[in-house]
């Protein structure tokens, strides 16, 4: 008798505990106007997403949405989702990133597109061409492209001041057309050992992982094709002078990307703050970090510097989802929230910090009108010349490979050359 009275006590506590717990992230499948959203990012992220629901319920007073919240970066995110799937317990409604949108896309429904559907509330004509096709699979969108960015380069003028007043002559900034030669000159002539003890102070420019190195490569001529095992290929003789330049980068005396071990407890981002890499590759949700430190008067953005004429840069755009596995009401609610979020409002409300840009074409003139600032207009410039990476099913396998591989080519003690990294990554796809 005590057993089974300690036990209903347990249960009565367990109940207790946790019952807030569950109706909040299991609410009950019978009450279809209740949706649950998830996505990932920063604090700022979340503010923002939480004005967009608020903004959204106000405007359907019918739908109430369950925010779930992921800190930090896509890759936490992602994993978590797949798991909720594999529980049969994901959102009804999900963010997600081109990257890893193929191996999930089966879990997605099919959105309702006009004219074929003339009751629909989602307008695909007036989004960026580029960032719907990255979310349509087989002829069906099973997501809406959201907000975005593009790459191109920052420079810190107080670097290029340093390194002017350090070599008795003036090391120009960026022009509006600048080649690939004159950023590499212009990178060497950063790269300083102020004091003169041997050891470098200051670097011209950031080595980026190959994802945001893509800019250069399709610069130089370069692609990355995918094959019809979902392999992602290097090929060509622009691919190898693109690959080598990425070398020069960090091997040889006139090296201007530091080693790991000359920045290990710095990233990207505080190398630039500190002024100890005077470039960088980055996208426009880096500009209100900088506005809020004491370097926002003092940078530039650039364009992807040219070969023999022509640039292009790497754009990303997020998209929002509906899990296939909703009911006709759930499903109805869910596009109602989708095209709340590509309209004009929830664009405005996603766009407002400037560190995205909008994937509603006709939002960017809004966009411009309320960042005028020199820097993001460059970004909105810059999409007349920006794709997105080639999609795969495979493309984190890929990701991880290249960039061993590009590990081992600037590796500071033993490098391997331009050819036995293409010699790696062949065989790499030929035992798959």
């Amino acid at each position: 008798m005590r057993k089974l009275a300690s036990i209903i006590v347990c249960t009565l506590v367990a109940i207790w505990l946790f019952s807030d717990t569950v109706r909040h992230y299991f609410p009950n499948r019978s009450n279809s106007n209740v949706l649950r959203f998830s996505h990932y990012g920063t604090y700022q992220d979340f503010e923002t997403w939480r004005e967009l629901i608020r903004a959204f319920e106000l405007e359907n007073p019918g739908i109430t949405i369950k925010q779930e919240y992921v800190v930090g970066w896509y890759g936490l995110y992602d994993r978590k989702l797949r798991q909720q799937f594999l529980a049969h317990c994901a959102p009804h409604v999900a963010l997600v990133q081109a990257i890893s949108f193929q191996q999930l896309a089966d879990q997605f429904a099919v959105l309702p597109q006009p004219p074929a559907d003339a009751s629909t509330l989602l307008d695909p004509s007036a989004m960026d061409p580029i960032a719907l096709q990255m979310y349509r699979l087989d002829g069906a969108q099973r997501a809406m492209p959201v907000t975005g960015g593009n790459l191109l380069i920052y420079y810190n003028k107080t670097c290029f001041e340093r390194a002017s007043k350090h070599r008795g002559q003036i090391v120009p900034l960026p022009s509006e057309d600048w080649t690939m030669g004159e950023f590499e000159s212009t990178a060497r002539m950063l790269t300083c050992d102020f004091d003169n003890d041997g050891q470098l102070d200051q670097f011209g420019f950031w080595q980026p992982r190959w994802v945001y190195y893509l800019p250069f490569l399709w610069s130089f001529g370069a692609d990355v094709l995918v094959d019809s095992r979902q392999n992602c290929l290097l090929t060509g003789d622009a691919a190898t002078a693109a690959l080598e330049f990425y070398r020069r980068m960090r091997v040889g005396p006139t090296r201007y990307a530091p080693h790991p071990d000359e920045m290990s407890q710095l990233i990207q981002d505080t190398g630039f703050l500190t002024g100890r890499t005077a470039m960088c590759i980055n996208g426009p949700w880096f500009i209100p970090t900088l506005n809020n430190t004491n370097v926002r008067d003092q940078y530039g953005v650039a364009n992807i510097p040219a070969w023999h004429g022509h640039r292009a840069t790497r754009v990303t755009w997020d998209g929002i989802a509906a899990s296939r596995h909703l009911s006709p009401a759930e499903l109805a609610n869910a596009i109602r929230f989708i095209a709340f979020v590509n309209s004009p409002a929830g664009q405005r409300i996603l766009t407002q910090s400037g560190r995205a840009l909008p994937a509603r074409s006709s939002e960017l003139e809004w966009f411009v009108r309320t960042h005028p600032d020199e820097a993001a207009l460059r970004f909105v410039k810059a999409l007349a010349y920006s794709r997105p990476e080639p999609q795969s099913s495979r493309f984190k396998e890929f990701d991880q490979t290249i960039n061993r591989h590009l590990a081992a080519m600037v590796d500071k003690h033993n490098p391997i050359t331009t050819a036995e990294f293409l010699a790696r990554l062949e065989s790499d796809h030929s035992q798959k």
